[in-house]
């Protein structure tokens, strides 16, 4: 997963910046510097904490809206500079300790929900809906805001993949429906169309047991 730290590292490597160099054609004897817009939030700094201490941060209203205040204005920075190159370069140094990280607990657990649900659902005979709900995962990738709305749709996509795993659902017409939740999804990075595709869902759902497939009919 993308985090502050593996920013940092993607940030601080020569290869990035030798890359910077030969896309904006610099010569040998040419200094680049590369300016970057930071705007860590309160998550994201939490997320860099051991999990007791961030989860405190998180909730503190005082220090952690100081916090908030100050870091969220976001500013421009040169990584090639000593400081802020040796600063993003500490910060990458914190991956051995990653596990013990808040954010890592936050994934650990997001990824054994997933997967427990995925080991229920095929453990009631849904497969296709259990490889569905493995799919559904590529829709949770990036950093900050973008990694925020897809862990977003990805509990509207786990909600909905609930309702269609009820009894007297259709094994196949539930796989379809969730397949096309996921295209809705995939397709509209703010989720208005999948909300648009959900809420045909519920209208289904309140007015026929076969939900899933009056849907599918819909939205076809």
């Amino acid at each position: 997963y993308d985090d502050v730290i593996r920013v940092a590292d993607l940030k601080t490597r020569g290869s990035r910046f030798e890359r910077v160099r030969q896309e904006v054609g610099a010569k040998a004897d040419q200094l680049v510097y590369t300016t970057e817009y930071m705007h860590p939030r309160l998550e994201e700094i939490c997320g860099t904490l051991p999990t007791a201490l961030g989860r405190w941060l998180e909730q503190s209203k005082g220090i952690g809206g100081f916090v908030k205040r100050r870091m969220e204005k976001g500013r421009r920075v040169q990584t090639g500079t000593l400081t802020w190159f040796l600063a993003l370069y500490a910060v990458a140094g914190m991956r051995r300790f990653r596990r013990s990280l808040l954010r890592h607990q936050i994934e650990t657990a997001q990824l054994r929900e997933w997967l427990d649900r995925v080991v229920r659902l095929a453990g009631n005979g849904q497969h296709a809906l259990a490889v569905e709900v493995l799919h559904c995962r590529r829709i949770v990738k990036g950093y900050s805001g973008t990694h925020d709305r897809g862990d977003k749709r990805f509990a509207s996509l786990m909600t909905a993949a609930d309702r269609l795993a009820a009894p007297g659902t259709d094994p196949a017409d539930a796989a379809a429906t969730l397949h096309k939740l996921l295209e809705a999804a995939m397709a509209d990075e703010e989720g208005r169309q999948l909300d648009a595709q959900l809420a045909l869902l519920l209208t289904a759902a309140k007015g026929s047991t076969t939900n899933s497939a009056q849907f599918s009919r819909q939205a076809a």
